[in-house]
Protein backbone atom coordinates (compact mmCIF):
# COMPACT_ATOMS: atom_id res chain seq x y z
CA UNK A 1 0.00 0.00 0.00
CA UNK A 2 2.75 2.76 0.38
CA UNK A 3 4.26 2.37 -3.08
CA UNK A 4 0.68 3.02 -4.32
CA UNK A 5 0.09 6.22 -1.60
CA UNK A 6 3.63 7.52 -3.14
CA UNK A 7 2.89 7.61 -6.35
CA UNK A 8 -0.59 8.82 -5.23
CA UNK A 9 0.74 11.38 -3.65
CA UNK A 10 3.18 12.65 -6.62
CA UNK A 11 0.55 12.33 -8.84
CA UNK A 12 -1.22 15.40 -6.83
CA UNK A 13 1.50 17.31 -6.72
CA UNK A 14 0.65 21.33 -8.10
CA UNK A 15 2.33 22.24 -11.02
CA UNK A 16 4.80 24.80 -9.08
CA UNK A 17 6.31 22.24 -7.20
CA UNK A 18 7.33 19.82 -10.37
CA UNK A 19 10.14 20.07 -12.57
CA UNK A 20 10.27 22.55 -15.26
CA UNK A 21 10.76 19.64 -18.19
CA UNK A 22 7.38 17.90 -16.46
CA UNK A 23 5.68 21.39 -16.19
CA UNK A 24 6.48 21.86 -19.87
CA UNK A 25 5.21 18.22 -21.24
CA UNK A 26 2.10 18.29 -19.47
CA UNK A 27 1.70 21.61 -20.42
CA UNK A 28 2.03 20.63 -23.66
CA UNK A 29 -0.32 17.57 -23.68
CA UNK A 30 -3.68 17.31 -25.44
CA UNK A 31 -6.39 16.22 -23.11
CA UNK A 32 -8.37 13.33 -24.32
CA UNK A 33 -11.97 11.96 -23.38
CA UNK A 34 -11.75 9.12 -21.19
CA UNK A 35 -7.78 8.80 -20.85
CA UNK A 36 -7.07 8.12 -17.07
CA UNK A 37 -3.90 10.59 -17.37
CA UNK A 38 -4.84 13.95 -16.06
CA UNK A 39 -1.40 15.07 -17.07
CA UNK A 40 -0.95 16.84 -13.35
CA UNK A 41 -4.52 17.79 -12.86
CA UNK A 42 -4.05 20.26 -16.09
CA UNK A 43 -6.60 18.52 -18.15
CA UNK A 44 -10.14 20.26 -17.85
CA UNK A 45 -12.89 17.84 -19.29
CA UNK A 46 -15.32 19.55 -17.34
CA UNK A 47 -15.34 23.29 -18.46
CA UNK A 48 -17.86 24.56 -16.44
CA UNK A 49 -16.50 23.03 -12.88
CA UNK A 50 -12.40 22.83 -13.89
CA UNK A 51 -11.34 25.66 -15.56
CA UNK A 52 -11.07 28.21 -13.00
CA UNK A 53 -9.39 25.74 -11.12
CA UNK A 54 -7.21 25.20 -13.31
CA UNK A 55 -6.33 28.34 -14.13
CA UNK A 56 -5.48 29.06 -10.75
CA UNK A 57 -2.61 26.46 -9.86
CA UNK A 58 -1.35 27.17 -13.55
CA UNK A 59 -1.65 30.93 -12.78
CA UNK A 60 0.39 30.30 -8.98
CA UNK A 61 2.77 27.98 -11.28
CA UNK A 62 3.60 30.95 -13.59
CA UNK A 63 4.01 33.21 -10.87
CA UNK A 64 6.84 31.35 -8.94
CA UNK A 65 8.41 29.95 -11.86
CA UNK A 66 9.23 32.95 -13.02
CA UNK A 67 10.05 34.56 -10.05
CA UNK A 68 12.17 31.74 -9.48
CA UNK A 69 14.05 31.67 -13.07
CA UNK A 70 14.91 35.55 -12.07
CA UNK A 71 16.69 35.11 -9.02
CA UNK A 72 18.50 32.06 -10.40
CA UNK A 73 19.77 33.52 -13.24
CA UNK A 74 20.51 36.93 -11.47
CA UNK A 75 22.70 35.01 -8.92
CA UNK A 76 24.32 32.61 -11.63
CA UNK A 77 23.49 29.63 -10.61
CA UNK A 78 23.83 27.27 -13.08
CA UNK A 79 19.81 26.43 -13.31
CA UNK A 80 19.63 27.31 -17.01
CA UNK A 81 17.43 29.78 -18.87
CA UNK A 82 15.94 27.57 -21.67
CA UNK A 83 13.71 25.56 -20.11
CA UNK A 84 12.56 27.45 -17.32
CA UNK A 85 11.39 30.17 -20.08
CA UNK A 86 9.70 27.76 -21.48
CA UNK A 87 8.03 27.01 -18.61
CA UNK A 88 6.92 30.61 -18.20
CA UNK A 89 5.70 31.18 -21.58
CA UNK A 90 3.38 27.39 -21.56
CA UNK A 91 2.09 28.51 -18.67
CA UNK A 92 0.37 31.67 -20.02
CA UNK A 93 -0.03 30.22 -23.05
CA UNK A 94 -2.45 26.88 -21.31
CA UNK A 95 -4.27 29.83 -19.46
CA UNK A 96 -5.42 31.74 -22.57
CA UNK A 97 -6.34 28.22 -24.14
CA UNK A 98 -8.37 27.35 -20.89
CA UNK A 99 -9.77 30.62 -21.40
CA UNK A 100 -10.69 29.71 -24.78
CA UNK A 101 -12.32 26.63 -24.11
CA UNK A 102 -14.26 28.09 -21.68
CA UNK A 103 -15.78 30.40 -24.09
CA UNK A 104 -16.54 28.12 -26.57
CA UNK A 105 -18.22 25.91 -23.97
CA UNK A 106 -19.95 28.96 -23.13
CA UNK A 107 -21.07 30.27 -25.68
CA UNK A 108 -20.71 28.16 -28.40
CA UNK A 109 -22.45 29.15 -31.02
CA UNK A 110 -20.90 32.63 -31.29
CA UNK A 111 -19.32 33.40 -34.89
CA UNK A 112 -16.06 32.43 -33.87
CA UNK A 113 -16.85 29.21 -33.15
CA UNK A 114 -18.99 28.16 -36.04
CA UNK A 115 -16.32 26.65 -37.98
CA UNK A 116 -15.66 23.93 -35.03
CA UNK A 117 -17.87 20.49 -35.14
CA UNK A 118 -19.95 20.19 -32.16
CA UNK A 119 -17.93 16.93 -30.56
CA UNK A 120 -14.71 17.60 -31.45
CA UNK A 121 -12.13 19.37 -29.38
CA UNK A 122 -12.24 22.61 -31.35
CA UNK A 123 -9.74 24.33 -28.88
CA UNK A 124 -6.49 22.56 -27.43
CA UNK A 125 -5.57 24.38 -24.54
CA UNK A 126 -1.51 22.69 -25.47
CA UNK A 127 -1.31 23.91 -28.73
CA UNK A 128 -1.98 27.52 -26.61
CA UNK A 129 0.77 26.74 -24.67
CA UNK A 130 3.34 25.51 -27.21
CA UNK A 131 2.32 28.87 -29.21
CA UNK A 132 3.47 30.89 -25.53
CA UNK A 133 6.43 29.09 -24.39
CA UNK A 134 7.59 29.51 -28.30
CA UNK A 135 6.85 33.61 -28.11
CA UNK A 136 8.38 33.98 -24.53
CA UNK A 137 11.68 32.28 -25.50
CA UNK A 138 11.86 34.50 -28.58
CA UNK A 139 11.41 37.43 -26.48
CA UNK A 140 13.63 36.64 -23.85
CA UNK A 141 16.49 35.23 -26.20
CA UNK A 142 15.92 37.13 -29.73
CA UNK A 143 15.95 33.60 -31.41
CA UNK A 144 13.96 33.28 -34.80
CA UNK A 145 14.51 30.96 -37.44
CA UNK A 146 16.55 28.29 -34.90
CA UNK A 147 13.58 28.34 -31.99
CA UNK A 148 10.51 27.72 -34.70
CA UNK A 149 12.81 24.68 -35.28
CA UNK A 150 13.35 23.73 -31.94
CA UNK A 151 9.48 23.59 -31.44
CA UNK A 152 8.60 21.66 -34.91
CA UNK A 153 11.26 18.82 -33.30
CA UNK A 154 9.73 19.20 -29.92
CA UNK A 155 6.47 18.60 -31.15
CA UNK A 156 7.36 16.29 -34.05
CA UNK A 157 4.86 18.10 -36.08
CA UNK A 158 4.46 20.96 -39.48
CA UNK A 159 1.22 21.34 -38.38
CA UNK A 160 1.27 24.03 -36.56
CA UNK A 161 4.08 25.70 -38.11
CA UNK A 162 2.18 29.08 -39.02
CA UNK A 163 1.25 29.93 -35.15
CA UNK A 164 4.29 29.51 -34.22
CA UNK A 165 6.34 31.30 -36.82
CA UNK A 166 4.00 34.23 -36.22
CA UNK A 167 4.31 34.06 -32.79
CA UNK A 168 7.85 34.13 -32.86
CA UNK A 169 8.00 37.15 -34.71
CA UNK A 170 5.86 39.28 -33.07
CA UNK A 171 7.19 38.18 -29.94
CA UNK A 172 10.92 39.36 -30.94
CA UNK A 173 9.64 42.62 -32.77
CA UNK A 174 7.91 43.73 -29.35
CA UNK A 175 10.67 42.67 -27.29
CA UNK A 176 13.10 44.67 -29.89
CA UNK A 177 10.66 47.79 -29.19
CA UNK A 178 11.21 47.65 -25.46
CA UNK A 179 14.89 46.35 -25.50
CA UNK A 180 17.35 46.07 -28.43
CA UNK A 181 19.30 43.77 -26.78
CA UNK A 182 18.64 40.00 -25.66
CA UNK A 183 18.82 38.50 -22.36
CA UNK A 184 22.64 37.17 -23.10
CA UNK A 185 23.75 40.83 -24.41
CA UNK A 186 22.60 42.16 -21.06
CA UNK A 187 24.43 39.72 -18.97
CA UNK A 188 27.95 40.04 -21.13
CA UNK A 189 27.15 43.95 -20.34
CA UNK A 190 26.70 43.76 -16.92
CA UNK A 191 29.49 41.49 -16.49
CA UNK A 192 32.03 43.82 -17.94
CA UNK A 193 33.23 40.75 -20.42
CA UNK A 194 35.59 41.72 -23.26
CA UNK A 195 32.74 40.77 -25.89
CA UNK A 196 32.97 43.46 -29.24
CA UNK A 197 29.12 42.60 -30.28
CA UNK A 198 29.34 42.77 -34.56
CA UNK A 199 25.88 43.66 -34.78
CA UNK A 200 26.91 47.11 -33.07
CA UNK A 201 27.88 50.35 -35.10
CA UNK A 202 30.74 52.01 -33.50
CA UNK A 203 30.28 55.42 -34.87
CA UNK A 204 34.06 56.75 -34.72
CA UNK A 205 33.18 59.49 -37.83
CA UNK A 206 36.12 60.65 -40.47
CA UNK A 207 38.96 59.88 -37.86
CA UNK A 208 42.03 57.63 -38.68
CA UNK A 209 44.59 55.95 -36.74
CA UNK A 210 46.83 58.89 -37.23
CA UNK A 211 44.47 61.17 -36.37
CA UNK A 212 44.44 59.18 -32.18
CA UNK A 213 48.22 59.47 -32.63
CA UNK A 214 51.05 62.14 -31.79
CA UNK A 215 54.12 62.45 -33.10
CA UNK A 216 55.51 65.04 -31.00
CA UNK A 217 56.68 63.35 -28.36
CA UNK A 218 59.38 63.18 -26.19
CA UNK A 219 62.61 61.09 -27.79
CA UNK A 220 66.27 60.51 -26.59
CA UNK A 221 68.22 61.32 -29.39
CA UNK A 222 71.68 60.18 -29.62
CA UNK A 223 73.04 62.18 -31.82
CA UNK A 224 72.96 65.16 -29.62
CA UNK A 225 74.71 66.07 -26.86
CA UNK A 226 73.34 64.23 -23.47
CA UNK A 227 74.06 64.32 -19.84
CA UNK A 228 72.96 62.79 -17.07
CA UNK A 229 71.17 65.70 -15.82
CA UNK A 230 69.19 66.23 -19.27
CA UNK A 231 68.34 62.61 -19.60
CA UNK A 232 67.13 62.68 -16.11
CA UNK A 233 64.93 65.76 -17.00
CA UNK A 234 63.75 64.09 -19.95
CA UNK A 235 62.80 60.61 -18.13
CA UNK A 236 61.20 62.23 -15.15
CA UNK A 237 58.99 64.33 -17.53
CA UNK A 238 57.89 61.59 -19.61
CA UNK A 239 56.96 59.16 -16.40
CA UNK A 240 55.13 61.98 -14.66
CA UNK A 241 53.26 61.97 -18.14
CA UNK A 242 52.44 58.24 -18.17
CA UNK A 243 54.17 57.64 -20.85
CA UNK A 244 57.01 55.62 -22.20
CA UNK A 245 60.29 56.99 -24.05
CA UNK A 246 61.16 56.26 -27.58
CA UNK A 247 64.48 55.71 -28.84
CA UNK A 248 64.97 56.91 -32.33
CA UNK A 249 67.54 54.17 -33.14
CA UNK A 250 69.13 51.23 -31.59
CA UNK A 251 70.92 52.18 -28.64
CA UNK A 252 73.14 49.32 -28.69
CA UNK A 253 75.25 51.35 -31.21
CA UNK A 254 76.79 53.23 -29.24
CA UNK A 255 77.19 51.39 -26.16
CA UNK A 256 74.19 53.08 -23.98
CA UNK A 257 71.77 51.17 -21.96
CA UNK A 258 69.45 53.41 -21.81
CA UNK A 259 66.93 52.05 -18.66
CA UNK A 260 66.31 53.88 -14.77
CA UNK A 261 68.61 51.48 -13.34
CA UNK A 262 71.42 52.87 -15.42
CA UNK A 263 70.50 56.67 -13.57
CA UNK A 264 70.93 54.54 -10.52
CA UNK A 265 73.89 53.08 -11.16
CA UNK A 266 75.39 56.52 -12.01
Amino acid sequence: MEPRCAEQDLAQEPPHRRSSLELVYNLFAVCLLGSPNTHAGLCVLDPGKQTFHVMRMIAVALVVKAALTIVTFSIKVPAGIFIPTLGVGACAGRIVGLVVQYARWRWPTAPVFTSCLEDSPCVIPGLYAMVGAAAALSGVTRTTVSLAVIMFELTDTLTYAIPVMLAVLVAKTVADALEPKGIYDLVIELSQLPYLNAKHQYLWGGLTVSDAMDRDVEAIHFGHSNTVCTLRDQLAKVAAAGYGYRVPYPAQQRGWEVTHAWFYRW
